[in-house]
């Protein structure tokens, strides 16, 4: 099980209320894990309006660039949980679920995004998230293997750019982030923590407490 505790304290007076802000930022979180997973499955899973771009900045950086046009978080978590390609006979789908692999993200996502209780356009999102950290681009299933199988959380350590509006039938109105996230992972903790810095919510500045991240038991 995912627990993700988060509190969000906003600096000035705003139109948009705590429980919208706090929603979308769980909807952001939920479509990160989704694409995350989707893209370290085997094959990758296409998800409707997502892009991973994963590229080496002048300074030698990794960084990888998650885009989202129109995204659909429900139907993200419904195409998680069946990837096969439609379309196709059944010995093609046979012969695509015997030699595919699921990341072990995907329960992860699917459960999320499940506890929001949403439906199909209950929850769009718009914007990009930009990671930059070490050797994003090859060493992310080994840095996943790392965290859930040998439950070394010292290897996560990456910023991400927020730049993402969520809207929707969920919403009364667009709920737009912008900043950055410090994730770091603590293996004497056993977590990875998030922090924001700098975050905005549609333009008035906003502090958001660290989010913890623990894989309980269940998921040992």
């Amino acid at each position: 099980m995912l627990l993700v505790l988060v509190s969000l304290t906003p600096l000035f007076s705003s139109a948009v209320s705590l429980e919208y802000m706090q929603r979308a930022l769980l909807a952001v979180g939920g479509a990160t894990v989704s694409t995350i997973a989707s893209s370290t499955s085997i094959p990758a899973i296409a998800l409707d309006g997502v892009t991973v771009e994963k590229y080496v900045t002048e300074d030698n950086t990794s960084a990888a660039t998650l885009s989202y046009l129109r995204s659909d978080l429900y139907r993200m978590a419904r195409t998680l949980e069946n990837p096969s390609p439609s379309g196709r006979s059944f010995f093609e789908r046979f012969l695509y679920s015997a030699t595919s692999s699921l990341s072990p993200f995907t329960r992860i996502a699917v459960s999320l995004v499940d506890s929001m209780e949403i439906g199909p356009s209950d929850v769009i999102l718009d914007g990009t998230l930009r990671f930059t950290g070490t050797d994003l681009g090859t060493s992310l299933l080994q840095t996943f293997f790392a965290v859930y199988v040998m439950r070394d959380y010292d290897v996560v350590d990456f910023t991400v750019d927020v730049s993402v509006v969520v809207s929707g039938r969920d919403f009364r109105q667009p709920v737009a982030f912008e900043g950055s996230i410090i994730v770091k992972g603590d293996s004497n903790e056993k977590c990875v923590t998030l922090t924001a810095e700098n975050m905005t919510c549609n333009n008035l500045e906003i502090e958001i407490s660290p989010m913890v991240l623990r894989v309980t038991q269940e998921d040992s």
